[in-house]
């Protein structure tokens, strides 16, 4: 599952954006079931488990864009 507001529609695709080492990379993600209490979406397609998704209510990512972690946000922190 993904936070509600990591998934954004961009054309005819549900896409998610993850962080991928040092570059933002777009998915296209094939949903499942929404737990509306949770604020959560199942990702059935498209995500591989553990990855690190950008959640930023607002923001306007591009693929292929750099990106940096935040101090304590690396992976295995």
């Amino acid at each position: 599952t993904v936070p509600t507001v990591a998934v954004r529609t961009e054309g005819r695709d549900t896409v998610v954006y993850i962080v991928d080492g040092t570059m933002l990379r777009r998915r296209v993600v094939h949903l499942g079931r929404r737990d509306a209490d949770a604020d959560v979406v199942e990702v059935q397609r498209g995500l591989d488990a553990g990855a690190l998704v950008l959640v930023a209510p607002g923001a306007a990512p591009r693929d292929n864009t750099p990106v940096r972690l935040a101090a304590g946000l690396e992976r295995g922190s």
